[in-house]
């Protein structure tokens, strides 16, 4: 009686398990990555805008101070998209992420303000008038 070789050439079930579970570490890891590159985005991009309007503030500025309430119309130049946020409200609006606290106000002008942002990955950012 003469015996013959079985030819297995598949793979065993121990292979297929350890490329299934690479593979899986490698999804979750890039996925992981993908979302933190999007919220290091969307600050940047609030950042971006805050310190957009802290500017437009500074350059704005008269003696008597700075206004009560920001509006498009008193600044003039800034991008309208500067003043939403990444969630579509518009600064001075509730729920905004973006908010303007004006101090020492008198007669729609004010003499300090801050602006600030609250951040997905750092801490609030907040940008304070020039003349603190």
């Amino acid at each position: 009686m003469k015996l013959r070789k079985l030819d297995n050439a598949g793979y065993t079930v121990l292979e297929l398990l350890a490329v299934l579970f690479i593979f899986t570490t490698m999804g979750v890891l890039f996925s992981y990555a993908l979302r933190q590159n999007a919220a290091d985005s969307r600050d940047a991009q609030r950042k971006r805008d805050i310190s957009a309007v802290y500017f437009q503030l500074e350059s704005i500025k008269t003696e008597a101070g700075y206004p009560e309430k920001i509006t498009l119309e008193k600044l003039v130049g800034i991008d309208p998209e500067a003043l939403t946020d990444t969630k579509g409200i518009k600064l001075g609006e509730s729920n905004a992420e973006y908010r303007y606290y004006p101090a020492d106000c008198n007669s729609g002008l004010c003499k300090s303000y801050e602006l600030k942002v609250n951040l997905e990955k750092e801490a609030e950012f907040i940008k304070k008038s020039g003349s603190s």
